[in-house]
């Protein structure tokens, strides 16, 4: 029953949609790390996706930012939802660091 409305109502090029936007998701700089992981999760949850979590790991990974990135590939994680929060952190630090920077700006010595 329920394949036969999905095949009624939904266009077969639907799934095909799906796939590509979940391979071409990535974080940007407009979205926070949580935001990125929750588009993930929609995406692979329409899908109709499970993967195994290291592959959810890998994926994930892919789609960040490089600078959140390099830095949490350095330290130890044990699952998804402890990488995310690992990269919560991370971008927090990289926001807070920022913010210092346009508020005190480096002085260069005059010559």
């Amino acid at each position: 029953m329920k394949s036969a409305l999905r095949k009624r109502h939904i266009p077969s090029y639907y799934e095909r949609e799906l796939m590509d936007k979940l391979l071409r998701l990535r974080q940007g700089s407009m979205i926070s790390v949580e935001e990125y992981r929750q588009q993930m999760e929609l995406l692979l949850l329409r899908a109709g996706l499970r993967e195994e979590e290291r592959t959810s790991i890998a994926r994930f990974l892919c789609g960040l930012n490089m600078d959140v990135r390099d830095k949490v590939e350095l330290l130890p994680y044990r699952d998804l939802d402890d990488l995310v929060q690992l990269c919560i952190r991370v971008e927090q630090q990289l926001k807070r660091k920022s913010y210092f920077k346009i508020l005190w700006p480096s002085r260069r010595p005059i010559l």
